[in-house]
């Protein structure tokens, strides 16, 4: 993925590097969900059964690096 000057929720899908058509949750409800998890700043995030890990993305770029990664 591409570096971004910016921090919220919804990377496009375009800017997700992917060897093959793998199934990943489309930017609309990764917006939505990371939005509802009210998550700040240094807060760690353990994401279960992540899939392709776009939602684990989109998390870690919120949480920054006092976060887990």
């Amino acid at each position: 993925m591409q570096n971004l000057d910016w921090v919220v929720p919804g990377i496009p899908d375009e800017m997700f590097e992917r060897v093959e058509k793998i199934p990943m949750t489309k930017e609309e409800i990764r917006a939505i969900t990371i939005s509802k998890a009210r998550l700040r700043s240094g807060w760690k995030v353990l994401d279960i059964g992540c899939g392709s890990g776009s939602i684990t993305v989109e998390a870690a770029r919120l949480v920054g690096d006092g976060g887990a990664r």
